[in-house]
Formats: structure tokens, C-alpha cells, sequence
């Protein structure tokens, strides 16, 4: 699971300094770190949507199959899909804060 987090991180950080270059032309740490600060977010935003739909797929399932009269058990959070994007943002978040301090 850490792998795929920093496999996550790598592709992330990738592109967000690919942005940063097409944006300004030219690559200063301070910039890399504000791309990378930028792709932390995206991520945590990411593992928050993953989160969120699957919790109201499985409300709105539940709630459809409670009409008909049937039970159904609402599916579990994708843990690994969430932990893996939160430790590729927490792995960029990081190697933003070494940049801006060292």
C-alpha cells in the first residue's frame, strides 16, 4: 500500500512540475514546491471523493432496496484507494516543506 502511495506521489509530482514549466517557463525550487503543494491537495481532494461516492452509492442502494422490501449491507470504504492517495499527498507535502526549508 505505501508503494502504490509513492508510485501515486511520483506520477502526481511529475506532472505537476510538467505544469509548472509550461506555466512559467523556467523551474525555481519555489516554484517545484508550490506544484507540489498544488498535487498534495489534488490528492487529498481525491481521497475524499473516493470516500464520498462510495458512501452515498451505498445510501442510495440501501435506500432503493429497503422499498422492495430487502436488506442489504453497505459496502466498506476502499481504505487502500484513500490510504494510498493520502500517502502520496502526505509524501508531496513533505518533499514541498524540505524544499521551502532548506
Amino acid at each position: 500500500m505505501a508503494a502504490s502511495g509513492i508510485v501515486c506521489a511520483a506520477v502526481v509530482a511529475a506532472l505537476a512540475t510538467l505544469t509548472a514549466l509550461v506555466l512559467h517557463r523556467h523551474l525555481t525550487s519555489d516554484i517545484v514546491a508550490q506544484a507540489l503543494d498544488w498535487g498534495g491537495i489534488a490528492l487529498c481532494f481525491l481521497a475524499g471523493a473516493i470516500a464520498y461516492s462510495q458512501t452515498a452509492l451505498g445510501r442510495g442502494e440501501a435506500q432503493m432496496r429497503a422499498r422492495l422490501g430487502q436488506t442489504y449491507r453497505l459496502p466498506t470504504l476502499p481504505f487502500d484507494q484513500v490510504i494510498a492517495a493520502l500517502i502520496g499527498a502526505a509524501v508531496l507535502f513533505l518533499v514541498e516543506f524540505v524544499l521551502r526549508h532548506a
